[in-house]
């Protein structure tokens, strides 16, 4: 069993020399990789421009990116074909933009990111931006702006993620998207009240459309306690899976993003085993586990890219 892990924040932690150190004090390195068995590992840009330099930053965590699958000949996924050739034995690496803020309000400079290596768009962060509203504010929609750049993502073939979408955006999205979207870290807001994670429709929808959800592993979006326990993560999964089905499911840690606030005996890639071995117990089929873990993730990429 292999992983696709759909979101992390690593690049905003990673130092000059400690990717591939197993002591490294972040939840992702490499040597972790290879021992939790991830195939595909995505790495987030996530420069929201309330706080930063966006350009800048963005420019810098793309640097990083560059250097750590350079230093450690990782694959980097750039097409349909680098899909089909990841293995555990060799991680891969994805690059994403979590917020289009680095973007400055250009939608044409997707075809400059297109060209480093970016494969995976999320509009915003929590901030709205001037392509679409955040989840933080929750009010406004795409907006003209957002509308060319999802176009122009769609003409290149780079996979739209609804995570941190306001909900206006996240339904004008759906309307306009001709391929599948993922929400590469939310949970379900049935059994946790987060406002991050999606109601039963928008679960429904993602579904619709071919698409599949990662499931996050910050406690505050497992569990109204705001702590959680790999039994909280299952929930979910069995919730979504009695939804829409075990195919429109996935992994999207979030590590390095959470300040090491994780559920109790999940502290890095190294732990993802754990849950093939409740899904196990519960009595889902091995096919059913490789799609949750691998599968739904590799056939949206596929297909998009």
């Amino acid at each position: 069993m292999q992983f696709f892990d759909l979101h992390s924040d690593t690049l905003a932690l990673v130092g000059e020399n400690d990717f591939f150190s197993p002591q490294a004090p972040i939840n992702i390195t490499y040597p972790k990789l290879l021992r939790g068995k991830v195939a595909v590992q995505c790495f987030a840009v996530c420069v929201p421009q309330t706080s930063v330099d966006s350009v800048l930053l963005g420019n810098e965590f793309i640097r990083r990116f560059d250097r750590i699958t350079s230093e450690g000949n990782m694959p980097v996924i750039l097409s349909a074909d680098d899909v089909a050739s990841a293995s555990a034995q060799k991680p891969s690496a994805l690059l994403a933009l979590e917020g289009a803020d680095m973007l400055a309000g250009d939608p044409d400079g997707i075809f400059r990111l297109y060209d480093k290596g970016v494969r995976l768009m999320t509009l915003t962060w929590n901030n709205s931006n001037p392509f679409a509203g955040g989840i933080g504010e929750n009010a406004a929609g795409l907006t003209p702006l957002g509308r060319q750049l999802v176009a122009n993502c769609h003409k290149l073939g780079v996979v739209m993620d609804v995570s941190h979408l306001s909900e206006k955006s996240f339904w004008d999205l759906t309307e306009v998207s001709p391929c599948p979207i993922i929400a590469s870290h939310s949970n379900a807001r049935a059994l946790c009240s987060n406002k991050r994670n999606l109601s039963d429709d928008q679960i429904k929808a993602i579904a619709h459309l071919g698409g599949t959800v990662g499931i996050n592993l910050y406690p505050p979006f497992l569990s109204d306690s705001g702590t959680a326990v790999l039994d909280d993560v299952i929930r979910h999964i069995e919730y979504m899976a009695a939804l829409v089905g075990t195919e429109h499911i996935s992994i999207g840690t979030d590590f390095d993003g959470v300040d090491n606030n994780l559920p109790r005996g999940i502290a890095s890639p190294v732990d993802l085993p754990k849950i093939v071995a409740e899904l196990c117990r519960l009595g889902y089929s091995t096919d059913a586990i490789d799609a949750i873990c691998y599968g739904n993730a590799a056939r949206v990429f596929t297909q998009v890219l």
